[in-house]
């Protein structure tokens, strides 16, 4: 033990004396801890004030996103730097989640529709354009109508099971988000910055009120008369009002077009519970 520490020893004075014996290596071994003492004890600081920043929200819970909601004009633009894809704004950083989110999602998407499934969630699909959008929304009322031709207002009523909603109530929820919800929350998302919107609890908002009682017919010239507001809302849309974004509290970051998008697939979904619930009926004596 003793010998390798002389050794050691012996091997640092030699490689210190050639080192003290050469001039540049002499100004190497000097010059860099003099530059080090005077930058960071006089030029570097670490006070983090007025530090550009970006938010990676792997959370996704409500608390996070209400951080994201809280974020002003400012705040959104302020900048980071990503190693992969160099300087970035808030903003621009939740845009590229969102399509990354949406981008796999749509593998969601693709595979229910293979199995011949109804969507399951709006943000599982890309944003159609415009004229599908139109193309799509457009023909919703008609195929209401269609799966309920024939049915008596009784049955229109009746639950498949109990916790299940009816004809009736699906046709009322289809009327109640049409013109309270998702026509408002279009036109937000062209006219406001960054709008917010808080999440929804359909459940909820059935329990709130009876949508069994009234018209089926009612209800479906009323659903009929707002998407054809929605409808001329969207092809009036000025270009590049597509893109436009809003916060949603249950989606984050939404373009106007994927919003658009939730309303067809919402519309799908709704489509096949009736049709599911009219199967039903058909087999009750």
């Amino acid at each position: 033990m003793l010998d390798t520490i002389l050794r050691i020893i012996a091997l640092t004075r030699k490689e210190l004396l050639a080192v003290l014996k050469d001039r540049r290596a002499r100004m190497s071994l000097l010059i860099p801890p003099i530059v080090q003492g005077l930058i960071f004890g006089y030029a570097a600081s670490y006070d983090l004030n007025h530090v550009p920043y970006a938010v990676l929200d792997q959370d996704r819970s409500a608390a996070s996103r209400e951080l994201l909601a809280g974020l002003d004009d400012a705040g959104w633009h302020r900048e980071g730097v990503s190693p992969s894809r160099g300087p970035l704004t808030v903003e621009s950083y939740a845009r590229t989640m969102a399509a990354h989110d949406t981008e796999h999602l749509q593998q969601i998407h693709d595979v229910r529709l293979a199995l011949g499934l109804p969507p399951k969630r709006c943000e599982a699909r890309l944003p159609l354009a415009v004229p599908a959008l139109i193309a799509a929304l457009g023909t919703t009322a008609a195929r209401v109508a269609e799966v309920a031709q024939g049915l008596a207002p009784e049955q229109l009523r009746q639950r498949p099971k109990e916790g299940e909603w009816c004809m009736k109530e699906v046709m009322s929820h289809l009327r109640d988000l049409e013109r309270d919800l998702f026509l408002p929350r279009l036109r937000r998302i062209l006219e406001e910055e960054w709008p917010q919107f808080e999440s929804f609890d359909p459940e909820a908002w059935a329990r709130s009120r009876d949508h069994r009682e009234g018209s089926f017919e009612r209800d479906l010239e009323e659903f009929t008369a707002a998407r054809a507001r929605t409808l001329a809302f969207l092809e009036a849309l000025p270009d590049g009002a597509v893109a436009r974004l809003g916060l949603s509290g249950y989606f984050g970051p939404v373009t106007l077009a994927q919003f658009a998008t939730h309303v067809v697939d919402h519309d799908l979904e709704h489509l096949a519970q009736l049709r599911d619930c009219r199967a039903v009926l058909e087999r009750r004596p």
